[in-house]
Order: C-alpha cells, then sequence, then structure tokens
C-alpha cells in the first residue's frame, strides 16, 4: 500500500483547527484591552495610596510608626489587580474551548464579543440551509435527446465544484456515460461555466446569464416546467439553448429550528443564486420572509453593505465561492466548514460538520462568556473598591490582607470555570444531529 501525502502538516485541517483556536485564546477583544488600560495604572495608584496611608498614619495623633507601616502594607497587599487580569483571558479561554468543542471555531477572540451585537443574519442557501447535496432530478432537452444533453453538460460540469455540478457529473457516472474532454474551461460565480466540448463552445448556467449572451430560452422549457420549486441550469451549444436541468436539495433538518431562534435576535434574509421559484420553496420549509434570489456574488456584497450602512449589525452565513465576499465583508462571517476553501478563510467563524444550529449555539455561547466576564470585572473593582479603603483606614490586618488577595483571584477562576458546565440545550442538539 501507497500513500502519498499531498500537502505537508501545516496544511492539514487538524493543524488549521488548532492553529483557529489557538488564535482566539491568544487575541485580545475590546474589553480585555480596555480593563489592560485600567491595570496599567493601577500599580502607580496602589502604590501612590500606600505612601498616603503610610505619612497619614505616621503623622496622625496617636499613633506609632509601626501602624503607619502595618496600615500601608496592607493597602499593597489586599490590592489585587490579579483579579482584574484574570476576569477577561480566563473566560475567553473557556469560551473558546467550550466553541470548538461544540464545532465551532472562532478566530479571534473579539468575534466573541461581537456576537451579541449582531442584528441581522444573511443566508446563503445551497449548503447552508440545504444538504448541500442537491440530486439531478429532472432534465429537458430538445429532440428529446436526454442522454445526449447529459453527457454533453457531465464532460463540462465535471471540472466545476460547485454542488449542482457534482450533481450532474455523479449522474453521468452513475449512468455510465463516456464524457468528453473539455478545454479553454471558466467558471463564472453565480452565473456559470463555459468551455469547448466536442469542438463546441457550450454554456451552462441561469437564465440571466444565458440570456445576456443572446441565448433565448425555447418555448419548450415553458411549457414543460412541471417540477416545482427545483434549482434549473440551463444548457447551450454554439450559442443555442438546448435544454435544461432541475435539481432538488433537502434543507437542513435543524434549519427551521434554528431560523425561529434566530428570528427572536433579529432579521432573517436568504440570499442565494438559484431562481425565484427554488428560493421561494426554500424559504418557505424554512421559515424565512425576506428572499433574495438570482443573486451574484457582488449583489450580496452590496447588500451587506447597504444593511450596514443602514446601522445594522451584519452577519452572513455561507459555504461557497459565491459568498467568499460577503463573508469578509459582513461584521461577522461564519463559513460550513464543508464548503468552498476561500469561504473557509474569509469566514471569521468556521462551523465543524453539517449543524446549522452551531450558529445560534456560537450565539449563546459568546453571551455566556461575556456575561461571565462581566461577573468576574465587577467582583474585581467592587472587591478593590471595598478592601483598599479598609486597609487605608487601618480595619484589616496584613495577614487578612493576603488571605483575602488570593481569594479574590480564585474567585475570578472559579466563576470562569463555571462555563465548562454543559449547555443542555446545545447537548441536546448535538446528540440528534
Amino acid at each position: 500500500m501507497i500513500v502519498e501525502a499531498s500537502s505537508d502538516i501545516a496544511s492539514t485541517r487538524l493543524s488549521r483547527i488548532v492553529a483557529t483556536v489557538e488564535e482566539a485564546q491568544s487575541t485580545k477583544p475590546a474589553v480585555q484591552r480596555a480593563v489592560d488600560r485600567i491595570a496599567f495604572v493601577f500599580v502607580p495608584v496602589m502604590l501612590g495610596i500606600a505612601v498616603i496611608t503610610f505619612i497619614a498614619w505616621f503623622y496622625a495623633p496617636s499613633s506609632d510608626p509601626d501602624d503607619a507601616f502595618r496600615n500601608a502594607m496592607a493597602v499593597l497587599l489586599v490590592a489585587c489587580p490579579c483579579a482584574l487580569g484574570l476576569a477577561t483571558p480566563v473566560s475567553l479561554l473557556i469560551g473558546s474551548s467550550l466553541s470548538a468543542r461544540a464545532g465551532i471555531l472562532v478566530k479571534e477572540g473579539r468575534f466573541m464579543e461581537s456576537l451579541p451585537l449582531m442584528n441581522t443574519f444573511l443566508f446563503d442557501k445551497t449548503g447552508t440551509l440545504t444538504e448541500g447535496k442537491p440530486a439531478l432530478v429532472g432534465s429537458r432537452f430538445v429532440d428529446g435527446q436526454r442522454h445526449k444533453g447529459l453527457r454533453l453538460a457531465a464532460s463540462l460540469e465535471q471540472y466545476s465544484e460547485h454542488p449542482l455540478a457534482k450533481a450532474v457529473a455523479s449522474e453521468a457516472k452513475a449512468r455510465s456515460l463516456l464524457l468528453s474532454e473539455a478545454i479553454d474551461f471558466r467558471e463564472y460565480p453565480g452565473q456559470g461555466v463555459t468551455g469547448m466540448v466536442d469542438g463546441k463552445r457550450m454554456r451552462i448556467g441561469n437564465e440571466k446569464w444565458l440570456t445576456a449572451h443572446g441565448i433565448a430560452i425555447s418555448d419548450l422549457f415553458e411549457r414543460q416546467t412541471d417540477i416545482q420549486g427545483a434549482s434549473i441550469l440551463h444548457v447551450a451549444l454554439e450559442e443555442r439553448w438546448i435544454g435544461a436541468l432541475f435539481f432538488q436539495d433537502r434543507t437542513k433538518q435543524d434549519a427551521k429550528s434554528t431560523i425561529r431562534q434566530l428570528e427572536r435576535t433579529g432579521e432573517i434574509w436568504m440570499l442565494t443564486g438559484d431562481g425565484e421559484q427554488a428560493a421561494k420553496k426554500a424559504a418557505a420549509e424554512v421559515g424565512i420572509e425576506r428572499v433574495r434570489a438570482g443573486m451574484l456574488p457582488e449583489q450580496k456584497l452590496q447588500m451587506v453593505r447597504e444593511l450596514q450602512a443602514a446601522g445594522r449589525k451584519v452577519v452572513m452565513v455561507g459555504d461557497g465561492i459565491n459568498d467568499t465576499a460577503a463573508l469578509a465583508a459582513s461584521d461577522i462571517g461564519f463559513a460550513m466548514a464543508g464548503g468552498n476553501e476561500a469561504a473557509m478563510q474569509a469566514g471569521d467563524i468556521v462551523l465543524v460538520g453539517s449543524r446549522l444550529s452551531a450558529v445560534a449555539d456560537a450565539i449563546a455561547i459568546s453571551r455566556r462568556t461575556m456575561r461571565n466576564i462581566r461577573q468576574n470585572l465587577s467582583f474585581a473593582l467592587v472587591y478593590n473598591a471595598i478592601m483598599i479603603p479598609l486597609a487605608a483606614f487601618g480595619l484589616l490586618d496584613p495577614r487578612a490582607a493576603c488571605v483575602f488577595m488570593a481569594f479574590s483571584s480564585v474567585l475570578v477562576v472559579g466563576n470562569a470555570l463555571r462555563l465548562k458546565r454543559p449547555d443542555t440545550r446545545i447537548e441536546k442538539k448535538k446528540l440528534t444531529t
């Protein structure tokens, strides 16, 4: 048995997952940077308070130098920048680890902080809301030449990575069709593919793209379109329409429940390059009311920017090269791990596996994490606000100050560890998917 490695260790998916988790745990969200600025002045301020305490007690009536020294030491010992410093990174470390265990790879810690603020969610259809495994369910070709038409279409589509193209190639393979070699192959994301097959120019794509090249859709197609809600690719040979291919794809089992859950957070849109019938059918199945069909990659990008200009915080969820620009431009982009490599690079969060509910889970984990961080910061600030005056006024022994200081750090870490308690809602979803 001979095994050939096509890439080095650093390029494997496992290595990229590990690198993503490490990056998320090392990058600082805005709240951590703010705490760092506070901690930067905290120590000098505490030293100043200790000096003032010493001077005040040293020159106070009926006081001796021992009291001044003891109370100044108590101030230094009880003041705890550790609690402030630990409040954010420990919670963030545990939150990102929980996300990774749930199949949610967050590339940077700042996205954990931003997720609860999102109020608009844009979903691609094929491979995101649907299984991404469309099946060829019908075809229409002039003169009834389905065998020849499918062979020509598969000869061109075999070079494309699009799910519809793969469905055509799979059907041809199942029928044991002998495919020809295509030359001058070109793919236009969101539109179609073109190339030379058996010495003739072929185009396969959506109706808008073929029409833009002066190719008229035959009346035969209009009369025989009886597959409701199917995605359609039109086939042209030598700039003449010769047929159409019909595809259907199942929506994911958790798509409807995920959409229903996200609706409580903000607006939901479906953006797809598919035709209007297929888009509306899929949208109705999952419960999305706002639908944009026949969209090119640049149109998806434009919509993201328009929503952002209107003050919306936009999440884009997609898996294909058609979604890359929108994923990069959105406030937070979710890329499906089984999708296109470019989409995964452009996304800010990568969802491992096919669970669409991981989008809602990511928001839930980020909310828990940020709530935990706020609790830690509140405790650290309240602790210092109470203990430092007590020490300055001579009401705290230095030995007790040491105990309280250590206890404050332990309490912050202990509160962060509460995040590790299993979220039963998420665990149930993982078991049923």
